[in-house]
């Protein structure tokens, strides 16, 4: 569909982690779609409060609609999260 994406690493899994690579997809000019790579198993619960904390910093140059997040975890899609602007 010839959107841009890029891709932020959660290395830890935490929600902070989640946040931090959402701010870093947020940075990219263009960016419509969020790509999060965990190399290991994401609780939906900390994904839910990263997502969250990400969404409280709505107003700042720090934050960016997303057409589309997904998650991958390992060699799966875990979460695919269609936003609504």
């Amino acid at each position: 569909d010839d959107k841009l994406f890029e891709i932020g690493a959660i290395e830890t899994g935490t929600s902070s982690n989640i946040k931090n690579a959402l701010k870093h997809c947020a940075s990219k000019p263009g960016c419509a779609i969020a790509i999060l790579f965990a190399p290991q198993k994401i609780d939906l619960k900390e994904f839910s409060i990263g997502l969250q904390r990400y969404n409280g910093l709505k107003g700042t140059p720090q934050w960016k609609q997303f057409d589309m997040i997904i998650v991958i975890e390992g060699n799966h899609i875990k979460i695919t999260v269609a936003l609504q602007k």
